[in-house]
């Protein structure tokens, strides 16, 4: 398949919109991020090494059942919102990141069926 994309830069998200089955298939990992960079973009003092500097991070909540995603919500957690007990970052169940000791981009998504996430640094440090 091939398209056209005709939109300024920015981080978008992608997933199925099959009828009924769109929060199973996101939650099952068919789903990602598209990253759209333009000449604005590029000439913006921000970091631009993909997966070095620039790093995209997919947040997401997942149940786990003998290693397996375990999709099996109630009508209550239809209603509402399936929450997972283990979170992830990037498909990973205990993620970590080595960089540089300089400014780095994180391009953020929450993935997740219905968490909210507050994000923040542990020594009470501010985001740019």
């Amino acid at each position: 398949m091939r398209y056209t994309v005709n939109q300024k830069a920015c981080t978008n998200w992608y997933h199925p919109h099959t009828m009924d089955k769109t929060a199973e298939h996101v939650y099952k990992g068919l789903a990602g991020l598209i990253i759209i960079e333009d000449d604005e973009s590029r000439s913006l003092n921000l970091p631009k090494r993909y997966s070095r500097d620039d790093i995209p991070l997919a947040l997401q909540d997942r149940n786990f059942t003998n290693g397996q995603i375990d999709y099996n919500p109630a009508m209550a957690d239809i209603m509402r919102g399936y929450v997972g007990d283990t979170f992830i970052a990037n498909g990973a169940i205990e993620p970590t990141l080595d960089v540089e000791a300089k400014e780095i981009r994180f391009r953020i998504l929450n993935g997740s069926n219905s968490t909210v996430y507050t994000l923040g640094f542990s020594d009470g440090r501010s985001f740019k």
